[in-house]
């Protein structure tokens, strides 16, 4: 079975795709929810070379706009937590094609994770100590996957609605083990072909 697919993989990378439109570039907008971290917005580029009509393969830079986690510690009072993210993604694209100007897309990589946290515990007082405090940074992988749809314009600039996740592993709940937050990201681009 595994001979199968490389082989196919390598069958479908070995045609090309017409020369004049092989590269495409997009503007990416969004929202991201990190476990219980809602982001006000993420904003990317994405770009990379379609191999064939239904194979390409991108990589991506996004943004996630800072995120913000309240909860209710010991006697109802709030435990602060903010996370800023952002992430550089590589993978393939895969298109099926619905109609002339109507695909279904596909997506499936790997992602490169860098966050930074900063937990508050005000629970115990209003004087914070560094007990209460856990500023955490650090860098997750992860492998990645989403679906969407895509919607020729004109014969070089699309729009395209999509859904991705991945895994996000961190010990931002304070020193205790680093646990693993889903990473959900709801976004439109508008993208164009050279």
């Amino acid at each position: 079975m595994r001979a199968f697919l490389i082989s196919g993989l390598v069958a479908a990378l070995s045609l090309p795709a017409h020369a004049d439109d092989a590269i495409f570039a997009e503007m990416v907008l969004g929202v991201t929810t990190i476990g219980d971290f809602s982001s006000e917005g993420t904003v990317g580029v994405r770009g990379g070379y379609q191999f064939t009509r239904n194979l390409s393969l991108e990589a991506a830079y996004n943004i996630y706009a800072k995120a913000f986690d309240d909860k209710t510690g010991i006697g109802g009072i709030p435990i602060q937590s903010n996370l800023e993210a952002d992430s550089i993604d590589v993978g393939v694209k895969l298109l099926l094609p619905l109609n002339d100007s109507f695909s279904f897309i596909g997506r499936l990589g790997y992602s490169f994770l860098n966050y930074d946290a900063l937990v508050t515990d005000l629970s115990i007082g209003s004087a914070i100590t560094e007990d209460e405090q856990f500023d955490g940074k650090g860098t997750t992988n992860d492998i990645y996957f989403g679906m969407g749809f895509e919607y020729l314009l004109d014969e070089n600039m699309y729009l395209s609605l999509d859904y991705a996740r991945l895994r996000l592993e961190t010990g931002i709940v304070g020193p205790a083990p680093a646990v693993a937050e889903s990473v959900q990201r709801f976004s439109l681009s508008i993208g164009t072909r050279f």
